[in-house]
């Protein structure tokens, strides 16, 4: 028989599946000692940011009847375009000697397994690097709409994740995406 609150029920063996999954992708780093978490919600353009950093050559493409910006440099960062989220444990790509880390989305659309195991993996780059700072990216909408609650929720969101906000403040940076000239 199926009851309705089995839909909403969480998958315990998926999310230890995606944990296991993910602690072997993030080896302990001996290279670096300080990391840049970049955070933001799904589809902000974390990863198309990252890959603009890293120089890889970005092209314009007709994808339907949207126009988008993706990597002809087919390792490493893959720029998603799907209706869900591309990244499921955070990459670390190089730039200029400092480790960026592409982290998931918040409000991951892939489900509440996946928003436990991208909490998780921010919590396990906190654990093993000593520095850490967030390049949290926003869309310019998140500021301008008319409900402009989007921006103050992630915020709130982010804080949950610290002791204080004195713990942070001084490595946040706040990036505003796809902002009109």
């Amino acid at each position: 028989m199926h009851h309705p609150d089995q839909e909403n029920q969480l998958n315990l063996a998926k999310l230890k599946r995606l944990i296991e999954t993910g602690v072997s992708s993030i080896p302990v780093d001996k290279k670096h000692k300080e990391a840049i978490l970049v955070i933001g919600d799904t589809g902000v353009g974390k990863t198309t940011i990252l890959s603009y950093l890293a120089k890889r050559k970005l092209v314009v493409k007709q994808m339907g009847l949207n126009t988008v910006l993706d990597s002809e440099d087919k390792t490493g960062l893959k720029i998603g375009h799907d209706k869900f989220s591309e990244t499921t444990v955070p990459s670390k790509i190089v730039i200029d000697k400092q480790a960026f880390f592409d982290c998931s989305g918040f409000k991951d659309n892939r489900g509440e397994e996946y928003e436990i195991s991208n909490s998780f993996f921010v919590q396990r780059l906190f654990d093993l690097y000593k520095d850490i700072k967030i390049l949290l990216i926003v869309d310019e909408s998140s500021i301008t709409e008319t409900r402009a609650d989007k921006l103050p929720k992630l915020i709130r969101n982010l804080l949950k994740s610290f002791d204080s906000l004195k713990s942070i403040q001084d490595g946040v940076i706040l990036l505003i995406n796809r902002a009109k000239p």
